[in-house]
């Protein structure tokens, strides 16, 4: 999922909300990923509550962009690639990041200060990681053995340890969250909460791609 993650030494209230972020005491202090159609549905969710943002009609549009101008005097910047967004919030440069989820875990990984993380109350966007065989791809017929292999709860605990990717399986949760060495980050990445993906919209392109981004 996508959140609102923000250092909570220098923002002293959450911001819970897509709306709270037009609010002008945040100036120059966000930083988010230049994806315009991901940029835009977020707008339609804040400005209109679209249900299917990355569909928006003229008038959601409109709406959209509104929220978008309020929205542009607080933009530190727009990051060419997510790492960016982590490496200003570590650096103090950001303040609030509107980023993927583990957003919070990467910055500490990277030396910086303890963020906080808000699921914005209006709903969010986001993906699932999942794998793919490719039609001309080579040695298919040992892709299902080792997606299989890969999907065992020990070898999802490993991965979490070393990647920190939150892949849901109930019984790697449970040692996840039974084990004091990473129960703070399965709960910061929802490994006690599997539904939250249900209620996020998926990524996806935009219809109209050209509205989109005019």
């Amino acid at each position: 999922t996508v959140q609102i993650y923000y250092n909570p030494a220098k923002i002293k209230t959450p911001p819970d909300s897509w709306e709270s972020l037009t609010d002008p005491q945040f100036k120059n202090l966000i930083v988010a990923e230049n994806i315009p159609t991901d940029l835009m549905a977020i707008a339609g969710i804040a400005s209109s509550g679209a249900k299917d943002p990355y569909s928006l009609n003229p008038d959601q549009i409109k709406s959209a962009s509104g929220y978008l101008a309020a929205l542009k005097p607080n933009m530190v910047k727009l990051a060419t690639q997510n790492n960016e967004i982590v490496s200003m919030l570590a650096s103090g440069e950001a303040s609030i990041g509107i980023s993927n989820l583990g957003t919070d875990v990467r910055v500490k990984n990277a030396g910086g200060p303890e963020i906080s993380s808000a699921y914005p109350k209006e709903g969010t966007i986001g993906f699932i990681d999942s794998e793919m065989i490719t039609a001309k791809g080579n040695n298919k017929e040992l892709v299902k053995p080792f997606l299989d292999a890969m999907q065992r709860s020990e070898f999802i605990v490993e991965n979490f340890k070393t990647n920190w990717r939150p892949l849901f399986n109930e019984a790697a949760a449970k040692v996840l969250l039974n084990d004091p060495a990473t129960a703070d980050y399965a709960k910061r990445l929802f490994m006690d909460a599997p539904d939250k993906a249900l209620a996020m919209t998926l990524k996806g392109p935009a219809q109209d791609q050209q509205a989109y981004t005019e």
